[in-house]
């Protein structure tokens, strides 16, 4: 199985490896083409208010991964799959996209609004 990390917005002055597309800036034509293409949103910022890619992937009802804090379950409330993982230790996230790429969601879950009470209980 080949996999491609797409960056969107991404700076193109960084050299990627190949794996890694930078997509430079997108139309939203062109972001919602690339959604419908995406198996699953890796969301890992750290960054405190509300993250338009993870509403507007929620729409289309696919995996999302997302940091364990406040604004991600705030902004993922009612998506209907999603993972938090602790965004400072890099082994929770390696574990979580592992999954991904099994196809095993068991730790995936619809975030509902009370959810957000849970928020950094890892």
């Amino acid at each position: 199985m080949e996999l491609k990390m797409i960056i969107l917005n991404d700076c193109l002055k960084y050299k990627h490896p190949e794996n890694i597309i930078s997509s430079g800036l997108l139309s939203l034509n062109e972001v919602q083409r690339m959604y419908k293409r995406t198996d699953c949103l890796l969301f890992p910022s750290k960054l405190e208010f509300w993250r338009l890619p993870i509403s507007e992937f929620g729409t289309y009802n696919k995996p999302i991964l997302a940091a364990d804090l406040p604004y991600a379950y705030e902004t993922a409330s009612n998506c209907e799959s999603v993972c938090f993982f602790n965004p400072v230790k890099a082994e929770d996230l390696a574990n979580r996209m592992e999954e991904v790429i099994r196809k095993d969601f068991s730790h995936f879950e619809k975030c509902r609004p009370a959810n957000i009470l849970l928020s950094g209980r890892r």
